[in-house]
């Protein structure tokens, strides 16, 4: 991480003295067509350098950081312009090409550019201080070799002590402290780092190097920032506005300071300095993206993921509307991180298959860029070494002559003879690193155009190597790859045989010659079969070996093993041939490696988010049932409550019982006494017994009597009821044959997907029936279709539906009538005519939203009744408004007024009835045509399905438990030239 974040400073201390030109540059669009054909015109009438070199400089940066691979050619356009009559404008295009590679990583190119601008410094005589300085850059923004750095750095500082000129010596002097300051910090040399920015910052407030100053104190905040001295880190900050009196870096400088307020906690601080960025990145989108950016990370500091997130949506939909491919590659993975955060995976797995997209068209376009700059560099020294050659039989011809016709200047012919042996050992070492380059660039181009995997990629390079006719290496060899468990495993061969593909499968540290070179990290060589080889099988007959570690970043990632013949003596050029390619070799498989673990990660990501979905599920179920245990548990302890209640009740009362059965057993006696005195009333009382039985028969026969009538009653009840649910039954069967009727009458699926293509509709009626409806046709070269919705729902709703698609019918087909104005007004006088009775007014009708589409021409012409169209062109929605008029009578009758529209490719189209926006639901609130825009607007980017079913779910949501206030149909189209 630390080192990542080392990686982003290094580029933006690079990047600081740019971004200046780059603001006003964005901020001052130009036509690059009439660019470049000024440029043409200039070089035709050979216009000085000055204006030639602007001219390629502002068509530089139009493409810097949109179509790198064009600023690319454009720098090097300018170096074959310069090279020959204006070394420092020459130096300038080779600085430009060099970090542009630097830039995208593509580091070897990089190295080959500051090396050839080194070469003509040192052949023109020029200072080369910015050379070492140059050189070191790449090794320091690769991470690979520190004390590389550190030691060009190093040189480039005694180079600049040799300048003459006073203030350019202490310029040069404190760039090259400022940079050595870097490599420090990289190494964790703190101290030595803060001792090197401070010699740079003391030396820029010497010489009141305004631009100098500014990149110093620009970095020392960084530095405090990096460090988490926080509050030294805004000082320096400060110091910077100061400074930059052109407030050409202010963006730049505010956001840095308002991330660092969000680190001290003061959130209130960080905005007010992200709204003062805003406020001077208002003319450049590439800035603006960038306030974005830093916006999101300000809130996720702040713990506040949806706003980290929308703020991150804003910076991508400006990098993409103005294509800042570098900007989307910074923005998407930590709008990837936020969405996963917030358990959006959905949205995260979409925006990650973006981001994968946009890595390989960037792969893409790199490796192209690769394979044809050193496609070039081969061209320029064949050339070259044409013309050498041309030269030199040139001089032997002259020799020749020399030699017949001068005898006495031998000593002169001597002398021209060791020259040319000279001449040709540069000759000979110039067409070695041109077949080596050829080599790397056949291996490369392997790589580029279809996806090929390590194993075969790797087979064709150790096959492309052992045919090199010029090396003198046996045509036996192989390629071993690091793997997880440390040892080597053989993935490509050539000629080996079957014994020694058995043994030298798997290759342990330390084992035979090919473990001893992983396990030293440098390569072994031997002449002929010696005790170091642990592989002996049968047959094996002498050989030697090249065995050389495949090393990235100090990680062996494999080994390359070359069979040498018997004795064959060790040479440099073929040692650093080998080390040339290994290191193209471990560039590949380190990029190979990340992709597969990419791809790795993303399914074990996938397969998490499925696991972590049906764990979801299954917590919500247990969820269910242990409220469901609880809810039983507590009726039972509410019984057990009751129960013991009763118990104590009982046990009151058998305690009074007992007390009570004492007195009882005292009074029976005295009652037994009454008995005799009882028994004579009972005899009484039975007599007046008998007397109420026969009273209680009459009753009981009164009794069945009334039975019989409520029987009877009940009889008659039960018959209404079956005779109102079979009117019901009737009443139902029509009204879903009448919802068969209308679906009948609607356009089938198969005609509306032929003639539309891309689209969706949403249809929701409220009842069975619906008052809406759409329509789809074609007649001719036009596509015509529509969203109407009639007055009422239901049954009623869908009478005027079934009339409106039949007068539709027949105005469009039949009376072949295109334009939606005309249309409308010819559909209005027949609705009214079925309505309108003498001496009454009725207001039965419809709004409706008409299109028609020319498909020749692209044009959309559009008329509404009471509904509007909606068109979203590039992220921006366009509102064409209906006239204020329905289908139907109206006190007030206005003519329908005719839109004329040119569409343009992916223009998405929407026509709606009222029923989604007039929705009741969150607080009794309507949805609101306002909210319905912001979320089409949300959902433009995504497939039409998806919009469909987000629309749905969101309807629902809002809806909740209120019932459906009207009938929904939303139309959405996407057009497609």
């Amino acid at each position: 991480m630390q080192q990542a974040i080392l990686k982003i400073f290094f580029l933006i201390v690079l990047l600081f003295p740019k971004l200046e030109m780059l603001s006003v540059f964005s901020q001052n669009r130009i036509d690059i067509d009439s660019l470049e054909q000024l440029l043409e015109e200039s070089l035709d009438q050979e216009k000085p350098d000055s204006i030639i070199n602007s001219l390629l400089l502002n068509s530089f940066n139009y493409y810097e950081n949109n179509e790198w691979g064009k600023a690319a050619s454009i720098a090097k356009k300018g170096i074959s312009l310069f090279k020959n009559n204006s070394f420092d404008y020459c130096r300038l295009w080779y600085e430009k090409l060099g970090f542009l590679y630097l830039r995208h990583d593509i580091y070897q190119l990089a190295l080959n550019t500051y090396y050839e601008a080194f070469n003509l410094a040192k052949e023109k005589g020029k200072p080369l201080g910015s050379c070492y300085n140059n050189l070191a850059r790449v090794y320091l923004a690769q991470n690979l070799n520190l004390s590389k750095a550190e030691n060009l750095f190093i040189q480039a500082i005694e180079e600049n002590k040799k300048i003459k000129e006073p203030t350019e010596k202490l310029k040069q002097l404190a760039y090259s402290y400022n940079q050595l300051g870097i490599v420090y910090e990289k190494k964790e040399e703190y101290k030595n780092a803060y001792s090197f920015y401070k010699k740079a910052l003391d030396i820029r407030y010497e010489i009141d190097d305004s631009q100098g100053l500014l990149n110093s104190l620009y970095t020392m905040a960084y530095y405090y920032g990096a460090i988490e001295e926080y509050d030294s880190a805004i000082v320096y900050y400060n110091k910077s506005l100061d400074v930059d009196k052109k407030k050409g870096y202010q963006v730049s400088i505010l956001v840095n300071r308002a991330l660092v307020y969000a680190y001290k906690h003061e959130y209130n601080k960080a905005h007010t300095n992200l709204n003062l960025a805003m406020d001077a990145a208002k003319r450049s989108s590439f800035d603006r993206s960038r306030v974005y950016k830093f916006q999101s990370k300000v809130y996720k500091v702040e713990g506040n993921l949806p706003l980290a997130i929308s703020s991150a949506t804003k910076a991508l939909e400006i990098a993409n509307k103005y294509n800042h491919s570098i900007l989307k590659l910074e923005i998407l993975p930590a709008l990837i991180t936020y969405l996963t955060q917030t358990k959006d995976y959905k949205k995260a797995n979409w925006y990650q298959n973006k981001y994968a997209e946009l890595l390989q068209t960037k792969n893409k376009e790199r490796n192209k860029i690769v394979q044809e700059s050193y496609e070039i560099i081969e061209d320029i020294r064949i050339n070259a070494l044409t013309e050498e050659k041309n030269a030199l039989k040139s001089d032997n011809r002259i020799l020749f002559i020399v030699i017949f016709t001068i005898v006495i200047i031998l000593l002169l012919f001597i002398f021209l003879i060791v020259l040319l042996r000279r001449s040709r050992k540069k000759h000979i070492k110039i067409y070695k690193d041109i077949r080596v380059h050829a080599v790397i660039a056949k291996i490369l181009g392997n790589i580029t155009g279809e996806q090929r995997s390590l194993n075969v990629f790797l087979q064709d390079a150790i096959e492309e190597i052992l045919k090199i006719s010029w090396l003198k290496f046996e045509t036996k060899g192989s390629i071993f790859v690091t793997n997880k468990d440390g040892n080597l495993e053989m993935i490509a061969q050539k000629n080996l045989g079957e014994s020694l593909l058995k043994m030298c499968a798997i290759v342990k540290p330390g084992q035979c010659l090919c473990g001893k070179a992983l396990e030293q990290k440098s390569m072994v060589y031997c002449d002929h079969i010696s005790d170091k080889h642990d592989f002996h099988p049968e047959g094996m007959t002498p050989h030697g070996h090249y065995n050389m570690p495949i090393m990235f970043h100090g990680k062996v990632l494999g080994v390359l093993n070359v069979y040498l013949a018997h004795g064959h003596q060790k040479k440099d050029y073929e040692e650093e041939f080998l080390e040339t390619i290994c290191k193209t070799l471990a560039s590949v498989i380190n990029r190979k490696s990340v992709q597969i673990e990419f791809e790795k990660q993303s399914k074990k990501q996938e397969s998490l988010n499925q696991k972590l979905f049906a764990q979801t599920l299954e917590v919500e179920q247990r969820n269910v049932e242990i409220k469901q245990f609880l809810n039983e548990q507590e009726k039972l302890n509410q019984k057990l409550f009751a129960q013991k209640m009763e118990v104590e009740q009982r046990n009151s009362e058998v305690e009074r019982i007992s007390k009570a059965q004492e007195e009882t057993n005292q009074k029976l006696f005295a009652q037994k006494m009454e008995v005799e005195q009882r028994n004579i009333e009972i005899q009484k009382y039975s007599e007046e017994q008998d007397k109420l039985n026969q009273k209680f028969f009459a009753q009981t026969l009164e009794l069945d009597q009334r039975n019989i009538e409520i029987k009877r009653y009940s009889d008659e009840v039960e018959k209404q009821k079956k005779n109102v649910e079979s009117a019901h039954k009737d009443v139902t069967d029509s009204i879903n044959y009448a919802q068969t009727i209308q679906s009948a009458l609607l356009p089938a699926d198969e005609t509306v997907k032929s003639l539309l293509n891309d689209y969706f509709i949403l249809f929701k009626p409220k009842d069975v029936v619906s008052g809406d409806f759409y329509y789809v046709t074609e007649v001719e070269s036009h596509v015509i279709f529509a969203a109407a919705d009639c007055t009422g729902h239901g049954v009623p709703g869908g009478f005027l539906t079934m009339l409106g698609i039949s007068f539709l019918d027949d105005i469009v087909k039949r009376q072949e009538v295109n334009t939606p104005a005309k249309a409308l007004e010819q559909l209005r006088i027949n609705v009214k005519n079925v309505f309108e009775r003498k001496g009454e007014i009725n207001q039965n009708g419809l709004d409706i939203a008409l299109c028609s589409i020319e498909k020749g021409t692209n044009t959309l012409n559009f008329s509404g009744a009471y509904s509007s169209l909606y068109i979203i062109r590039k992220g921006e929605i366009i509102e064409y408004k209906a006239t204020k008029n329905p289908i139907g009578w109206h006190p007030k009758e206005i003519p329908f007024k005719n839109y004329t529209i040119k569409l343009q490719n992916n223009d998405l189209i929407y026509l709606f009835s009222d029923g989604y926006h007039d929705q009741f639901g969150l607080n009794n609130r309507k949805f609101l045509k306002k909210r319905f825009k912001l979320l089409l607007q949300e959902i433009k980017d995504m497939p039409m399905d998806e919009q469909k079913n987000i629309l749905g779910g969101i309807f629902e949501k809002w809806k909740k438990d209120k019932e459906q206030t009207d009938d929904v149909t939303v139309m959405a189209i996407r057009w497609h030239m």
